[in-house]
């Protein structure tokens, strides 16, 4: 998958490393190419979606969901849950119950608020997506988006070559592929 730089977006006050910067941070959006995508013909695929947000998010899962296609996926089931804390759970359960699922792809948006919870639910989401990963050896691409600004969102959710759903089916696609060259050994 190859990229492009999109013009820099200042955003003022972004959290960073655990701080808030008072100047300018420079944040880059990379425009994903599906060019040089591997070929992952009959993959079976999962999609979980938190509900927040959602105006926003369906456009990320339909832009997935197309390049899932275009490449071979077969089975592409989209789930939607509450919220972004929801996630995991369901990553796990369904990790579970279906072996044969190739990846789960997590999308959801959390935005800051006046309270800490933003935090809870970004370190507890994210943190969980990636323990369901290791703990159930299926890749979990994690498009779960913490940011302080709903227009944050909405750039990375355009329906446009920046969309973070495109970026998402380039992960899933590339561990698919790898995967499937590197398989476990036999007990």
């Amino acid at each position: 998958m190859s990229h492009s730089i999109a013009r820099p977006e200042l955003t003022p006050g972004l959290a960073f490393g655990g701080r808030v910067w008072d100047s300018a941070i420079t944040m880059v959006q990379l425009a994903s190419s599906t060019d040089s995508l591997a070929r992952i013909d009959g993959a079976r695929v999962a999609i979980i979606q938190g509900a927040w947000h959602r105006d926003l998010s369906d456009v990320m899962v339909r832009r997935c969901s197309e390049v899932l296609v275009a490449q071979g996926a077969a089975d592409i089931a989209v789930h939607v849950l509450p919220g972004s804390l929801e996630l995991p759970l369901a990553a796990q359960r369904l990790a579970r119950r279906d072996r044969s699922l190739e990846a789960i792809i997590a999308f959801g948006i959390i935005v800051k608020g006046d309270t800490d919870h933003y935090e809870v639910v970004r370190d507890l989401s994210i943190g969980g997506l990636g323990e369901v990963m290791l703990r159930e050896d299926v890749p979990v691409i994690i498009e779960v988006l913490p940011v302080l600004h709903i227009d944050q969102a909405r750039a990375r959710c355009a329906d446009n070559e920046f969309n973070k759903g495109i970026e998402a089916a380039g992960a899933a696609i590339g561990c698919i592929d790898w995967r499937r060259r590197h398989p476990l050994k036999a007990a």
